[in-house]
C-alpha cells in the first residue's frame, strides 16, 4: 500500500450511477485536503480497496446485482471506516452488511447529504489519527504511553515502555501517574502535570526524567511529549528513551575529567614539591584520591633492594602479599618499565612504573575500567618527571652546598671572569657582604675593572692577558677601596678553559691585616731602630756627666762643698737621663697603643691636660664648647706636651690659648714663636732649643695625631708658636 504525499484524506466512492457518482465527486472533492477515487462496479472497488490505502470507503449498497456491494463493505470491518450511501431504509440493509458500516447517508435526505462532506472527512481523520496510534504502538518501536490531555491518566502503554518499568502491558496501562514517577524533586506529579499541560497546549516537551520500575530501581530516560488526537480525543503521547547507558558514560567521562583535573593538580603540587620524600607524599596523596585503593603504596629501588617509602589506602595496616619483591617474576615493571598486573590472595594488584626509580602498587581500586591503567599511568609519568627533578635539585643543593664549603675553605674570592674581565661567576666568602661588598648577583655580568681602581685595573688586565697567552698562572697584589676602606688582596690568575671561550679564574686572598701587620713590624722595627739611636745617643750625655762627675769626686773628696757641686751636678744628668727615659717610653708606646675613639669636650680635655702644668704663673684660656671624636686619654696626653713646650720655651708666665677651628683646634701661646728656618725641624725626635727639654715632646703629639688619622702642623700666630691639629672628627650632632 501507498499514501501519496500531500494529501490528508483518500476516500473511495463505490457508486454504479454514473450521474450520482459524478455529483458525490464534485461534493467531496471541493475540499483540497480530500482525494476522491470512484469506482463503478463493486469488483473493481474491491480490487482497487485491497490495493491501495484509503482513510474511509463511500459505498451505495444496491446495485443491479442484489448484495454486489456487500463484499466491499464487510471487507472494511477492522479498516477504514464506511459511510453507507443508498436509497434503502436502514432496517432493510442486510446486518452483516450493517455490521461493518460506520455511518449511513441516504440518498433524497438533502439534510444529510449535504452534510456528507464534512462526515466522511470526520471519520477519515479519525482513522488516520487511529492509524498513526497503531503504527507508533507497534512492537517495532520505542517504548511510549499515552496520556490524557487534561488528567495526565495512562490511557494506553506499549510492551517496550511495560518492558522498561518492569510490567506487562495490561498493568503498566492501569498504572497511576503517581506510581510511575519519583516523587522526589525535580521529580514530582506537580512537575510531570505541568508539562503534560504545555503539550497538550500545543508545546512539544522534550526533557530528561527519571521514572520508577517495578523493582523500585530508578530508570533515567528522555521524554518528548507531543499532543495528538486518537479517534477524536485529545491526548499527549509520551515516547520514552532509556538513557541508562548514556548517564552511565556520561558519569564516567565526568569521572575521568575530574580524575585528570585531580591528576593535574596533583602534577602540579608534584613538579612544586621539595625533595623525593616529598613526591612520593605527593603520589601516595594523589592515588587515594583518584582510585580510593584498599591498599596503595610507592615503593622505590635502592640498589637491588625494594623500599616501601608511603604505604596508604582502606587497609594499609595489612598489606598482605602486596608488596612486590625480587623474588617475583612479575616485578618485571620495575625492570622493564612497563605496567604489570598480578594476582595476589589479597586481589588484583596494578603495578605503573615510576621511571627508574621505583613502582606504585594499587590493589581494590576503582574505577575497575580501562581507565584505571591510563589513569594510573598518567600519574606515574607525573611522578618520574617529578623524581627525575627532585634528584636533579638535590643534586643542584649537594653541588651547590659543596661549592659554598669550596668558597668558605677558600681564602676569600674566586672570581670566573672571561677575556674582557667580565665577571661570569663569583664566589665568595660568607663575610663578603658584611665587609661592604657587592652581593654576586649585582657583580656578574660587570666588568671586574670598572669597579677597582685604574691601578689595580691595569694589574689585573696585565695578569689575566699574560695568563691567557702563556697559559701559566699569573700572581698579583692589588687595592680596592671599600666604604673608603682600603683592602688589599693578593690574587693568582689562572687560566680555565670552558668550551670555545677563553675564560681566567681568580683566586683572591685578602691580605689588608697581612699588609697592616708587615706594616706595623716595620715601623715598630724603625721606632725599635729610632729608640736604639735615642738611647745610644741621647743618654750618652749625661751618663758621660754621671761618670765625669764621681771621677771627679774621687779627686776632691776632701773638699766637701766641691763634692757637693759634683754630687749636685751629677744629680741633674740623672734627673735629666729619667725625663729622657720617661718621653723615650712614650715615644715607643704611642703607636702599640689602640684607640678608644669617643666624644671628648675639648675644653674638658685642655682643662685636665693643663693640670699637670705646676707653674702658678701660667694661665690657660679654653673657652670653647667643641666637641671632637677622640681617644680621651691620647687627647689628654698630645695637650700636655703641647702646654709643655710652651713652657719650656716661653716661660713660666706663659699664656696659652686653646681654639676649635672648623676641622679641629690650635693650642697657641704669647711667646716669640718659631723662626721660619727651624719649622721643619720641631718634630724630629729629640730636637729642642729649652735647655730642660728632651726633644721628644713634639714628636709625642705628632705620633698621637697620627694615631686618630690627624695632622699637625705650625700655623700663623700673632706672636708665638701656634700649633694647628686639623682632619679632626666633629662630634657636635652627637
Amino acid at each position: 500500500m501507498h499514501e501519496p504525499d500531500g494529501v490528508s484524506i483518500r476516500v473511495l466512492h463505490a457508486e454504479d450511477d454514473a450521474s450520482f457518482r459524478e455529483l458525490v465527486a464534485d461534493l467531496l472533492g471541493s475540499a483540497s485536503d480530500v482525494e476522491v477515487v470512484s469506482e463503478a462496479t463493486p469488483e473493481d472497488a474491491l480490487a482497487r480497496f485491497e490495493a491501495e490505502q484509503f482513510d474511509c470507503v463511500v459505498s451505495d449498497y444496491d446495485a443491479e446485482t442484489p448484495g454486489a456491494f456487500r463484499p466491499l463493505i464487510e471487507a472494511t470491518e477492522g479498516g477504514p471506516p464506511c459511510v453507507l450511501l443508498t436509497g434503502k431504509e436502514r432496517e432493510r440493509i442486510d446486518a452483516t452488511a450493517s455490521g461493518a458500516v460506520d455511518d449511513y447517508v441516504r440518498k433524497g435526505a438533502s439534510e444529510r447529504f449535504g452534510a456528507l462532506a464534512e462526515r466522511v472527512r470526520t471519520h477519515g481523520e479519525r482513522y488516520r489519527s487511529a492509524e498513526r496510534y497503531r503504527a507508533l504502538f507497534a512492537d517495532g518501536a520505542g517504548a511510549m504511553v499515552v496520556h490524557d490531555a487534561e488528567t495526565g491518566e495512562v490511557i494506553d502503554a506499549n510492551p517496550p515502555y511495560a518492558e522498561l518499568l518492569g510490567y506487562d502491558r495490561e498493568e503498566a496501562t492501569e498504572m497511576e501517574l503517581s506510581e510511575l514517577i519519583l516523587g522526589e524533586e525535580p521529580y514530582t506529579v506537580e512537575r510531570a502535570m505541568a508539562r503534560i499541560d504545555a503539550a497538550a497546549n500545543g508545546e512539544t516537551q522534550r526533557f530528561e526524567w527519571v521514572n520508577v520500575t517495578a523493582e523500585g530501581e530508578r530508570v533515567p530516560v528522555e521524554v518528548t511529549l507531543r499532543r495528538m488526537e486518537v479517534a477524536g480525543a485529545g491526548r499527549v503521547l509520551a515516547t520514552v528513551r532509556d538513557i541508562s547507558e548514556r548517564k552511565r558514560r556520561e558519569a564516567a567521562l565526568e569521572r575521568h575529567k575530574r580524575h585528570l583535573e585531580q591528576l593535574h593538580t596533583a602534577a602540579t603540587r608534584l613538579l612544586g614539591a621539595e625533595g623525593c620524600e616529598a613526591v612520593y607524599d605527593g603520589v601516595l596523596e594523589a592515588a587515594e584520591s583518584v582510585f580510593d585503593p584498599a591498599f596503595c603504596a610507592v615503593v622505590s629501588r635502592e640498589d637491588d633492594r625494594l623500599v616501601p617509602v608511603a604505604v596508604g589506602g582502606r587497609e594499609a595496616d595489612e598489606p598482605g602479599e602486596t608488596l612486590p619483591t625480587t623474588e617475583r617474576p612479575e616485578w618485571d615493571a620495575v625492570e622493564t618499565g612497563e605496567t604489570q598486573t598480578y594476582e595476589t590472595d589479597a586481589g588484583s594488584v596494578l603495578c605503573v612504573p615510576l621511571g627508574g626509580h621505583g613502582v606504585l602498587c594499587l590493589r581494590g581500586y576503582a574505577p575497575t575500567t580501562e581507565h584505571a591503567r591510563e589513569l594510573a599511568e598518567t600519574l606515574g609519568s607525573h611522578a618520574a618527571v617529578a623524581l627525575d627533578r627532585a634528584e636533579r635539585e638535590a643534586q643542584l643543593r649537594e653541588r651547590s652546598q659543596r661549592r659554598d664549603s669550596l668558597a668558605a675553605a677558600f681564602p676569600d674570592y674566586v672570581f670566573f671572569l672571561d677575556a674582557d674581565g667580565v665577571y661570569q661567576e663569583v664566589w665568595v666568602s660568607p663575610h663578603h657582604e658584611e665587609r661592604g661588598g657587592k652581593p654576586p648577583s649585582e657583580l656578574e655580568g660587570t666588568q671586574v675593572c670598572d669597579r677597582i681602581s685604574d691601578a689595580a685595573a691595569a694589574t689585573l688586565t696585565d695578569a689575566i692577558g699574560e695568563a691567557l697567552s702563556t697559559g701559566e698562572t699569573q700572581e698579583v697584589e692589588y687595592a680596592v677601596e671599600v666604604n673608603a676602606r682600603e683592602i688589599w688582596f693578593e690574587a693568582h690568575v689562572a687560566p680555565f678553559p670552558v668550551a670555545d671561550a677563553s675564560e681566567v679564574v681568580v683566586v683572591a686572598r685578602d691580605i689588608t691585616t697581612q699588609r697592616q701587620y708587615e706594616r706595623r713590624l716595620e715601623a715598630q722595627n724603625e721606632r725599635l731602630d729610632e729608640f736604639a739611636s735615642m738611647v745610644s745617643h741621647d743618654l750618652r750625655n749625661p751618663l758621660n756627666v754621671v761618670q765625669g762627675r764621681l771621677e771627679l769626686i774621687e779627686s776632691v773628696a776632701d773638699d766637701p762643698d766641691a763634692v757637693r757641686e759634683h754630687v749636685a751636678a751629677a744629680g741633674s744628668a740623672t734627673g735629666r737621663m729619667n725625663d729622657l727615659i720617661e718621653d723615650l717610653l712614650t715615644v715607643a708606646r704611642t703607636d702599640e697603643r689602640s684607640l678608644t675613639v669617643a666624644p671628648v669636650g675639648l675644653q674638658t680635655a685642655a682643662e685636665r691636660a693643663w693640670s699637670s702644668v705646676s707653674e702658678p704663673e701660667a694661665s690657660l684660656e679654653a673657652d670653647t664648647d667643641a666637641r671632637v671624636r677622640a681617644d680621651s686619654g691620647e687627647l689628654i696626653r698630645l695637650l700636655e706636651n703641647l702646654f709643655r713646650n710652651a713652657v719650656e720655651h716661653v716661660g713660666r708666665d706663659v699664656s696659652v690659648t686653646v681654639e676649635a677651628l672648623e676641622d679641629g683646634f690650635a693650642v697657641e701661646d704669647d711667646g716669640s714663636g718659631i723662626p721660619a728656618t727651624r719649622h721643619d725641624l720641631v718634630f724630629e725626635s729629640g730636637y729642642s732649643t729649652a735647655e730642660t727639654g728632651t726633644g721628644y715632646g713634639l714628636d709625642i703629639v705628632e705620633r698621637v695625631a697620627e694615631a686618630h688619622g690627624w695632622s699637625v702642623a705650625l700655623g700663623d700666630g700673632d706672636a708665638g708658636a701656634r700649633f694647628e691639629v686639623t682632619g679632626v672628627e666633629s662630634a657636635d650632632a652627637e
